[in-house]
Order: C-alpha cells, then structure tokens, then sequence
C-alpha cells in the first residue's frame, strides 16, 4: 500500500493540484493513486513531466516528477531520487537475450523513483508498487522536477 496522506488536502489555488481536482483528485494520496493507476508508456516532450496529465501516461521519471512537484505545492516533503543499478538476467529477465548477444553480465541503467524519509516507493506501473532498498543502487542521488528530460 503506498502511504497515506489524507492531510494534505489539493487546492485549486494551486496550479497542478487544480488540474488534479479537475481529474477527481481532491488530497494528495488520491493524486498518488491516480498517476500510478496510469499506463506506462514515454510522453512526448519527456522533459514535460505534465503531459502526464493531457497524454494520460508516464515512465519512472515524468510520473516521480510530477508527483514530487505536486508534494512541493501541498507541502508533502518527499524526495525525487535518481538510482543507477546494473540490469542482469536476474533483476531484469527480459534484457536476457540482450546480454547474452553481446556476451555481457549486466548493462547499466537509471531508475527513478520517490522516497520519505527512509522509506523509498516507486509508482511507474499501474500493476504494482515496489519498494526499492538502497542496497539495489550503485549510486543514489536527489534530484528535481526539472532534472528529468531529453538529456
């Protein structure tokens, strides 16, 4: 279950939590599930992490953006993390024929994703929620809304 935040009431003084409301969000928890309950498919500016909202789909760091922007309207401190891991057969079947095409064991890759104090969540897919350990990355970092993009 992804945490709650009942509290934290949206508001249509504000800029993003008024499109929320417009969707049928009215607190910050309800806007956390409306994001993750979205497909998982790139937008098409990827630095424009509110096309979330008019495309209706996201990725780990446009959807992580957007939620992190909305914490900072609604006074909701969370954190916005980058994580660099190493993709195997393991942690990631599907890169298995990948790897073993080019004879490797592992490829590197970022992840983002949102943390609360300790607790660290992850919303890119409407069918699950994980909750990545800081044993899983090579290198942690925060970073903000307007980190994510093209680059």
């Amino acid at each position: 279950m992804i945490i709650k935040y009942k509290s934290h009431l949206l508001s249509t003084q504000n800029h993003i939590s008024k499109i929320f409301i417009a969707k049928g969000a009215h607190d910050f928890h309800e806007a956390l599930i409306y994001v993750h309950e979205l497909p998982y498919r790139r937008i098409s500016q990827l630095g424009n992490y509110m096309q979330v909202l008019s495309e209706e789909c996201g990725t780990c760091s446009t959807k992580h953006a957007l939620i992190k922007q909305l914490a900072a309207e609604v006074n909701v401190d969370i954190q916005l993390k980058l994580g660099m891991f190493l993709m195997t057969k393991q942690n990631m079947p599907t890169i298995a024929a990948v790897l073993d095409e080019y004879n490797l064991t592992d490829i590197p890759e970022g992840h983002v994703y949102l943390q609360e104090g300790e607790k660290r969540f992850d919303i890119t897919f409407p069918d699950e929620i994980t909750y990545p350990e800081a044993s899983d990355f090579l290198l942690e970092k925060e970073i903000s809304p307007g980190d994510i993009g093209e680059s």
